[in-house]
């Protein structure tokens, strides 16, 4: 088994002519219409950067040339390769533990610099990402922020992500993305209401979840993260970006608040909405759990179609 992007399949068939492989489809880079150019205020889409992907891509196309089955983790990511592959791949999660986090009672988290202690029940916003950036829409979650604060006075806002590295360029003069926005938004904000938690502890990161009133999740269209499935199967009360994949998992309304990615309002007004609703909020979290198990995300129902996939290659001759 083995990933398509990053080069180390691309000799598998020569050294092990008789083996079974399978090609983890996570991602196909695109000239138009997908990351690289769906924020205008980060455009990626240089030629330095094209040339570099399509390297990337010509990696990932002679991997899954050679394997015996694609594996992709939703059926957007699987459009993003080209059509001609589009019967090779296969669309499988690796699914989420959906009991990791509703098992145990949410705890009170203190914060020893200010003394704010978070107690269940709290007005408490989440926002999660491997790194704070604007691939995952960190910039306006950032700006919708000031109106959130303002007209909330006991909301408490936790982070969690690292603040280098990730998945877009960092600024170009060495500064974080969180240095960035924080500089941007200078005198905006109450610094005493804004936990930034770093990379924080798998059992942190869950107790965050538990607490949470309302949780952000923003992505540019691109991989889906797992947090948003931890998310929903914590049964939080989701806002999301109105982008693929988000789509694929979440409908507006149903299961979560879809918002435009680019409106830092609206995304103010949607979270302070949910915080006041709390019926709403409870159905919502509610549908959004059900729908993992209902749409075969969690491990054990992943885990079972990956097993079957493993054998049926096993018995190929």
């Amino acid at each position: 088994m083995v990933h398509a992007g990053w080069g180390e399949g691309l000799f598998l068939r020569d050294l092990f002519p008789q083996a079974r492989i399978v090609c983890y489809c996570e991602y196909y880079y695109g000239r138009t219409g997908s990351d690289l150019t769906f924020d205008p205020e980060f455009f990626l889409a240089s030629d330095d950067v094209l040339h570099r992907l399509r390297g990337a891509n010509a990696l990932s196309l002679a991997t899954m040339d050679d394997a015996d089955i694609c594996v992709a983790p939703t059926a957007w990511q699987k459009s993003t390769f080209p059509t001609e592959f589009a019967s090779k791949i296969a669309v499988l999660h690796e699914g989420i533990d959906i009991d990791a986090f509703v098992t145990m009672e949410p705890r009170p988290m203190r914060f020893a610099q200010t003394g704010i202690e978070i107690t269940p029940g709290s007005p408490v916003v989440t926002y999660v990402a491997r790194t704070l950036e604007p691939y995952r829409g960190f910039h306006t979650f950032m700006r919708a922020l000031p109106a959130l604060l303002a007209q909330e006075p006991e909301v408490q806002v936790l982070i969690i992500g690292k603040v280098r590295g990730g998945y877009g360029p960092s600024p170009p003069d060495g500064r974080t993305w969180r240095q960035v926005f924080s500089e941007e938004l200078e005198g905006r904000l109450d610094p005493a209401r804004i936990h930034f938690l770093g990379w924080a502890s798998r059992e942190v990161y869950a107790n965050c979840l538990r607490l949470s009133r309302v949780h952000a999740y923003l992505t540019y269209p691109f991989v889906l993260s797992w947090s948003l499935l931890e998310a929903m199967a914590a049964g939080c009360a989701i806002v999301a970006s109105d982008t693929a994949p988000v789509r694929e998992v979440l409908q507006d309304r149903e299961t979560a608040r879809l918002v435009d990615f680019f409106q830092p309002v609206d995304w103010a007004g949607q979270i302070r909405e949910l915080l006041h609703a709390t019926e709403q909020r409870q159905q919502l979290g509610m549908a959004a759990r059900l729908a993992v198990i209902e749409q075969g995300l969690t491990r054990k129902a992943c885990a079972a179609r990956w097993l079957e996939l493993i054998r049926s290659l096993a018995g190929r001759t």
